[in-house]
C-alpha cells in the first residue's frame, strides 16, 4: 500500500512541475505578443529639451516716455541748447507750445527720439537745467500686444486670401455678391489693425519726452493812475447817460405788460361806469 501511495505522489509531483513550466511559457509568449504590438513610434526617443527660453526668442517692445520740469533763468538761450541736444541724438519736436504773461514765459514742448537714445537725451536734458523742478520716467511692455496685432493681420490676410479663391471660382450672383460684402468686412479689419500696429511700431521705435521750460519775470510794480476832479465829473455823468438810456430800454422791453395794463384799467373804468348808472336807476 505504501508503494502505490509513494507512485502517486511522484507522479503528482512531476505533474504540476509540468504544469508550472507550461504557464512560464505561456506568459512569455504573451508578453512578447504585447511587445510586438507597440507602434514603432512610441519606441523613438524624447527631443532633447531646448536650451532657448521663451524670454530669449521673444524681442520685448516697451513704449518710453518721460515727463520733466525745469526753470530757466535765460529760456531763449536754453531753447537753443536743447536743439543742440535733440540734433545730436537724431530727435526733433512734434508739437511746441508758447505762453507769455507779465509773471513769467514757458514753453511746453514734445519730443520724439529714437528709443535706443531716450536714456541720453533724458539724462541730458535733466543734467543741463538751470533748476529742476520735476522729473518723471515711465516704462510700458507692450510685447504681447505688438504680437497679437501682428498674429490677427497674418490671420486676416490668410482669410482674405482664401475668399479671393473662393470667389475665382464662384458660378452664382448671391455667392459672388456674398463673397464680396466678406471681403469688404476682411479688408476693412486688416486696415484697422495695420493702423493700430503702425502706431504702435512708432510708439515703440520713438519714445516721447514732454518738457516744461518756465523763466520767472522780475515783478515791475506799475503805479495806479490818479483821477483828477474833471475826469470824474466827467466819468459820472457818462455812467448817469448809460444808466438812463438802459432804463430807457428796459422801459420799451415791457410793452406786452404795458398794453396789458392799459387794457386792463380800460375795463375796469367801463366797470365802474356800468355800475353807477345801475345804482341810479
Amino acid at each position: 500500500m505504501k508503494r502505490h501511495i509513494l507512485i502517486i505522489s511522484t507522479l503528482l509531483i512531476f505533474f504540476l512541475w509540468g504544469c508550472k513550466e507550461d504557464d512560464r511559457m505561456m506568459y512569455a509568449e504573451s508578453a512578447n505578443d504585447y511587445a510586438l504590438d507597440i507602434p514603432a513610434t512610441s519606441m523613438s526617443p524624447m527631443p532633447p529639451p531646448s536650451n532657448v527660453s521663451h524670454d530669449e526668442s521673444i524681442t520685448r517692445k516697451i513704449i518710453k516716455t518721460g515727463q520733466i520740469e525745469i526753470e530757466s533763468n535765460d529760456i531763449s538761450e536754453d531753447y537753443q541748447k536743447l536743439k543742440g541736444l535733440l540734433k545730436g541724438t537724431n530727435a526733433y519736436i512734434e508739437s511746441e507750445d508758447q505762453y507769455r504773461s507779465d509773471r513769467e514765459i514757458s514753453y511746453t514742448i514734445k519730443i520724439r527720439v529714437p528709443s535706443e537714445k531716450y536714456d541720453t537725451l533724458f539724462n541730458s536734458m535733466v543734467s543741463t537745467a538751470d533748476r529742476l523742478i520735476r522729473k518723471q520716467s515711465n516704462i510700458e511692455d507692450v510685447t504681447e500686444r505688438y504680437h497679437d496685432l501682428k498674429t490677427r493681420i497674418k490671420n486676416q490676410k490668410a482669410l482674405e486670401k482664401r475668399y479671393l479663391e473662393i470667389l475665382r471660382n464662384a458660378t452664382k450672383v448671391s455667392d459672388i455678391l456674398e463673397i464680396e460684402s466678406k471681403l469688404t468686412e476682411v479688408r476693412s479689419e486688416i486696415e484697422t489693425l495695420e493702423g493700430k500696429f503702425k502706431y504702435l511700431s512708432k510708439q515703440i521705435s520713438f519714445s516721447s519726452i514732454t518738457l516744461l521750460m518756465v523763466e520767472k519775470l522780475p515783478y515791475t510794480h506799475i503805479p495806479e493812475k490818479n483821477t483828477g476832479f474833471g475826469e470824474k465829473l466827467l466819468g459820472s455823468f457818462d455812467n448817469g447817460w448809460s444808466i438812463f438810456l438802459s432804463f430807457i430800454v428796459g422801459v420799451f422791453s415791457l410793452w406786452p405788460f404795458l398794453i396789458l395794463l392799459i387794457v386792463s384799467f380800460y375795463l375796469f373804468k367801463r366797470y365802474r361806469k356800468r355800475k353807477r348808472q345801475t345804482t341810479s336807476k
